[in-house]
């Protein structure tokens, strides 16, 4: 593996409100929110429903490519999972990809 420049890169960790409420949510507007990735995705590194150990959906997890926080936090925000308050709480923060497959290598 090979050295690569690291890009600016922006986690969010979305965690589901309990119970049967967003589970339902997410079945309905899994199409509207599935169309809002596929507009964005030249902006996502890895996306994804985080699952509890029964493998029940419990939040999203999603690593932007994005300049800022605002950004990242703007294209989650225009997610119909987001309007449709399905995440309890919504974490946001810098990441930097430092090694793997996913990047192509290491970057030290």
């Amino acid at each position: 593996m090979t050295k690569v420049a690291p890009q600016p890169a922006y986690i969010a960790w979305c965690t589901d409100h309990p119970g049967p409420e967003s589970q339902r949510l997410r079945k309905e507007l899994a199409q509207a929110h599935f169309a809002h990735i596929e507009t964005i995705m030249d902006k996502i590194r890895v996306a994804g429903p985080v699952r509890d150990a029964e493998g029940n959906t419990i939040g999203s997890m999603l690593i932007f490519d994005a300049e800022s926080e605002a950004e990242a936090r703007d294209l989650l925000d225009r997610d119909p999972y987001a309007s449709a308050d399905i995440w309890e709480s919504v974490e946001i923060r810098p990441f930097l990809p430092a090694a793997g497959a996913w990047i192509g290598g290491k970057i030290w």
